[in-house]
């Protein structure tokens, strides 16, 4: 599944799969479920396919009702990315908001998992301006 597929679908449910790593380090795998159905993982460069997921046994839902108005029930509109990060890409969502997943923080510090941005705003004050955008992008991928 291509990347331009998502764009217009609506996150419906967002889970974690949370772990320690050699006692001091907290990982999370972020799991977006789309229109109900179909769950994925953040992808890292337009370049790649959509990871289509199954849900472990060990995901834990992210939001709970009345704590969930900044993710739940908003469309992909589009997909960002900078041509020299690792961590994985971003989602522009139709509330304005942007959101990515933190895979790895030290232990404690709380800073894993879903992240967001309040707006492109946001994003570019914080990492720069020098990003790519799927919706506008004249690549074809």
């Amino acid at each position: 599944m291509k990347i331009k597929e998502i764009l217009g679908k609506e996150i419906t449910r967002v889970f974690c799969v949370f772990r320690i790593h050699d006692g001091w380090l907290d990982t999370g795998d972020c799991i977006l479920e789309l229109d109900g159905n179909l769950l994925i993982g953040f992808p890292f460069s337009v370049y790649h396919d959509i990871w289509v997921r199954e849900l472990p046994e060990n995901a834990q839902r992210l939001f709970r009702q009345g704590y969930d108005r900044d993710v739940i029930g908003c469309k992909i509109l589009d997909f960002i990315w900078y041509e020299d990060e690792l961590d994985p890409a971003y989602f522009l969502l139709d509330n304005g908001a942007i959101i990515t997943e933190n895979r790895m923080s030290p232990q404690g510090t709380g800073m894993v998992g879903l992240k967001f941005y309040d707006s492109l705003a946001d994003l570019v004050q914080r990492k720069g301006e020098k990003f790519k955008r799927l919706a506008v992008s004249e690549e074809e991928v």
